[in-house]
């Protein structure tokens, strides 16, 4: 490593950010920087390319980049990750509603940093399991509900059911998550 990447190895995202726009050098730096952090934010994703997702994220982070505003008081990698994860969420409810493929093993939990490997394995199992407990309506309101982000009335329309029954099918899962968490 020489001493130019040295440098910018050791400024923070903010310092990056204030010399991109005149710095080629501190523009590579940065995008090698956040290519790493996307690959890690995608690998949570299953059953999906991950290639794709990192190029989706490198497109969301360039749109973070000229949006976000330091005098806001929060730091550039927290703004970039929620910036970066609801564009990729966005671009997989939009591709699963497109093809008709809607998984909830698809779309995973934003990664906690803080998890360890065996821990995010075994919050995955116990979301697999519990999902196995579920009737094949039950699941489908979850996918829609929490999945893709709709509205009752709208769950209520697409599986011909009462917004009243999406209300007690989501009642009972929030009670049957409860139950099974205590097992």
């Amino acid at each position: 490593m020489n001493i130019k990447q040295s440098f910018y190895s050791s400024l923070t995202d903010e310092e990056l950010l204030s010399l991109l726009p005149r710095d080629k050098s501190a523009e590579k730096e940065f995008y090698k920087r956040y290519t790493y952090r996307i690959q890690r934010w995608v690998r949570t994703i299953v059953f999906w390319d991950k290639e794709d997702l990192v190029q989706e994220g490198l497109i969301a982070l360039s749109e973070a980049v000229k949006t976000y505003l330091p005098d806001k008081n929060t730091r550039f990698n927290t703004y970039a990750k929620v910036c970066v994860w609801n564009h990729l969420m966005s671009y997989l409810r939009r591709f699963s509603s497109q093809e008709g493929i809607v998984d909830p093993e698809i779309i995973a939990e934003m990664p906690e940093e803080t998890l360890s490997l065996a821990e995010k394995t075994e919050e995955k199992l116990l979301w697999q399991d519990f999902l196995s407990t579920l009737s094949p309506l039950e699941k489908k309101v979850v996918i829609k509900r929490f999945v893709e982000r709709k509205s009752y009335l709208d769950i209520a329309s697409e599986l011909a059911i009462s917004p009243k029954k999406v209300d007690n099918i989501l009642y009972k899962i929030r009670h049957a998550v409860e139950t099974y968490l205590k097992k």
